[in-house]
């Protein structure tokens, strides 16, 4: 007699990691007018998601907490699980998503997630406040290498580190040099620290960046 170990089969659930409530004229804002404005289109976002069958979303605005508080409060009652993350500049061009440890903001002592980002903002990524260029919704970059960002999140456990959308123009095949982007390739090879590779639209981009790794 064989053992089945699943035997219920594979289960698929939609997810989306890249869910940005946040409108860029909104971001260098904290007036109570535009946090309403924040609040009714991150609860719009999920009311859309939870319509699609999306069982996860990750809230991910660049330099800018503000929505995720708002997501979780809304995903009480509903049957959506929300993921903690941010989207911030590299200093060589590349966009990066971090989808947080679940535990960061017991671990310090933090009261919102909007505080975790600004502890983060500030600590590990080396970007003074405020988070925006002056005068605009332009995120400032972080203030060290992809390199020495990524191993400080992944030695701490900080979260899990994605190249969004990899392909685009902000993406890590489209930026910085062959050198940058295999220094990042060695590093990960070497098991100094961990990332993941986001696509977008074309999922036959996978054997793209396949082969161009391999070369």
């Amino acid at each position: 007699m064989t053992y089945n170990k699943y035997p219920k089969g594979s289960e698929w659930a939609k997810w989306d990691l890249q869910v940005q409530p946040i409108k860029n004229e909104w971001l260098a804002n904290n007036n109570s007018d535009i946090l309403n404005k924040i609040q009714l289109s991150t609860e719009e976002y999920l009311k859309q998601a939870i319509k699609k069958g999306i069982s996860v979303i990750g809230i991910t605005d660049h330099n800018n907490g503000t929505a995720i508080d708002f997501a979780f409060n809304f995903a009480e009652n509903e049957n959506i699980q929300i993921l903690a993350g941010v989207e911030l500049d590299t200093t060589e061009g590349w966009h990066l998503l971090i989808l947080f440890n679940p535990n960061l903001k017991e671990r310090f002592n933090l009261e919102s997630w909007k505080d975790v980002v600004n502890h983060i903002l500030g600590n590990y990524a080396q970007i003074n406040p405020p988070f925006y260029k002056e005068n605009s919704h332009i995120s400032k970059k972080i203030g060290l290498s992809t390199i020495e960002f990524i191993l400080k999140i992944y030695n701490e456990n900080i979260g899990l580190v994605v190249f969004a959308h990899c392909k685009s123009n902000d993406g890590f095949f489209q930026k910085s040099d062959v050198q940058g982007r295999k220094d990042v390739i060695d590093a990960f090879i070497d098991n100094r620290f961990k990332f993941i590779f986001e696509i977008k639209d074309k999922y036959e981009q996978k054997d793209e960046i396949l082969n161009t790794i391999k070369g």
